[in-house]
């Protein structure tokens, strides 16, 4: 079973007003107590919220402070909305998602367009090869996520915006800054991503207005952002607090100190013997039960990265 939702359109104009009266009454109860709490020092209040993962918006939710317990958000913007499915349903993501330690909404961009082929690309002005993921998607789907949270340069005015929210927009990009493990560990205090997969040649360059990181995975080139987004969260949910089971799995890693590497490590058999027959052993220090001259011998055998 899948906890992954693929996200549908949401717009303004497709949000429908429940059927209930009596809701619909408390929705415009909580507007005017939101006007009313402005610089009053009120500390709480309840947050109406349109949310389009709930049937392409057509359904409204009501949302307090604290009552989830999602950790974090991932909102994956992409052409490609089914890639997702296996790698993020399985293994420590898979049960990560099922505990609700992080929340993942695929939004198909195709959903974005206007013209009846849903096209997303098109040709670079000035000439070139390949084709670019035009800004008008981009910019609409971004728009529909701003219906459920802050997003830069989107809701400035809005007087139902909930305060003190983490939020950041990435774009896989090939020159965008290299992700390495601080800045992963940096980020779990966010309570929503959006990623942006590019694709072909790249993006309009316009949507870099509403972009707070252009993310780059390596001094590679793919065919598309969607393995960088993998990455991204990958990275960012193993570092959220009880995701590893045990926490201090995170602590002695790999670059968890930058530019130092984990030491090697061992599991059964003691003594390997391949088909020349030759032994590989476990390193006797190991195998001692002494725990201070094991942590010495890791700590010897610590690299550091070049």
């Amino acid at each position: 079973m899948s906890h992954i939702r693929i996200n549908k359109k949401t717009t303004k104009s497709n949000i429908k007003k429940p059927h209930a009266p009596s809701l619909w009454f408390f929705v415009h109860l909580l507007s005017f107590l939101a006007e009313r709490s402005e610089g009053k020092g009120i500390s709480s209040i309840l947050i109406f919220t349109i949310s389009p993962s709930l049937s392409a918006g057509r359904q409204a939710s009501f949302r307090s402070p604290g009552m989830t317990n999602f950790h974090m958000t991932f909102h994956i913007i992409t052409i490609f909305p089914e890639i997702f499915n296996s790698y993020f349903n399985e293994s420590i993501l898979g049960r990560a998602l099922k505990e609700k330690k992080i929340k993942i909404n695929i939004v198909n961009l195709r959903d974005y367009t206007e013209d009846k082929h849903k096209t997303v690309d098109d040709t670079p002005f000035g000439g070139g090869a390949g084709m670019l993921i035009k800004v008008e998607p981009l910019y609409k789907a971004l728009e529909s996520l701003s219906f459920q949270f802050p997003i830069s340069n989107f809701q400035k005015n809005s007087k139902l915006q909930p305060p003190n929210t983490k939020n950041k927009v990435f774009l896989t990009s090939a020159k965008g800054k290299k992700w390495n493990q601080q800045q992963a560990q940096k980020n779990t205090q966010l309570d929503n991503i959006i990623i942006i997969c590019g694709r072909y040649e790249g993006v309009d360059e316009r949507i870099l207005n509403w972009v707070d990181e252009e993310i780059s995975i390596g001094d590679f080139v793919l065919t598309g952002g969607e393995i960088g987004a993998m990455t991204i969260v990958d990275s960012i949910t193993r570092l959220i607090p009880g995701v590893l089971g045990n926490d201090n799995s995170s602590v002695s890693e790999s670059h968890s100190e930058p530019g130092i590497l984990e030491y090697p490590q061992y599991t059964r058999p003691e003594i390997f013997i391949d088909k020349k027959g030759r032994e590989h052993k476990v390193p006797d220090v190991l195998l001692s039960g002494h725990h201070k001259k094991i942590e010495k011998w890791r700590k010897s055998h610590k690299s550091q990265t070049t």
